[in-house]
């Protein structure tokens, strides 16, 4: 089933001036921004605290197998940190160097992210953190894979996104096009991201 957007889970309303602020700091989508203006974030696991979910989700039950799983939606001014947008943002996992702004994570611990520079920028992604895990710090998993360290943000982003690498798992080539078709539950109620590159 689709989740649609905005819905009446979202966190408690930011200031736009909040959100127009970090969008001058990282230079995420438009479609983001209005999406932290009039949603805020979205916990899978707050539908289990409601009766009626018919204004939330549309569709018949589908399986989530062999999908990327997604728990949450990142909301700016939780309480709670793993929720948090501003607590995970100073993360250098987060962000990587620049190249990704975080907007959610999975039931696992794999990011989902916008990716804000290079040839892929404005697509949603998730991360295999598997890949990074074992690493003490982004230095060293930059030298691990022999990643670019030379400052040129949109350069390590295509590094990042390269297929080679293993890293992203791509859902979409925008978060207008993710956050309108692209997140689901399954018949559990657990959430997952549909990829819609291969519906294009």
């Amino acid at each position: 089933m689709k989740v649609n957007f905005p819905n009446r889970l979202g966190h408690a309303s930011t200031s736009p001036e909040q959100v127009d602020l970090l969008s001058s700091q990282f230079g995420f989508s438009a479609a983001y921004s209005d999406f932290l203006k009039n949603q805020n974030g979205f916990n899978f696991s707050d539908l289990e605290s409601i009766s009626e979910t018919a204004e939330i989700l549309t569709g018949d039950p589908e399986s989530s197998e062999g999908k990327s799983d997604l728990r949450v939606l990142y909301s700016i001014g939780t309480e709670d940190p793993y929720y948090d947008l501003e607590t995970k943002i100073s993360d250098p996992f987060a962000t990587f160097g620049g190249a990704f702004f975080p907007i959610g994570e999975g039931y696992g611990g794999n990011l989902f992210v916008e990716v804000l520079h290079g040839e892929k920028k404005g697509y949603i992604a998730s991360l295999d953190h598997e890949l990074y895990a074992s690493s003490s710090d982004f230095e060293e998993f930059l030298e691990e894979f022999d990643l670019p360290t030379n400052g040129q943000t949109a350069e390590l982003a295509d590094a990042l996104m390269d297929d080679e690498l293993g890293l992203a798992w791509i859902h979409a080539e925008s978060f207008e096009r993710f956050i309108d078709s692209g997140v689901r539950v399954d018949e559990d109620m657990t959430g997952f991201a549909e990829d819609l590159l291969s519906d294009t």
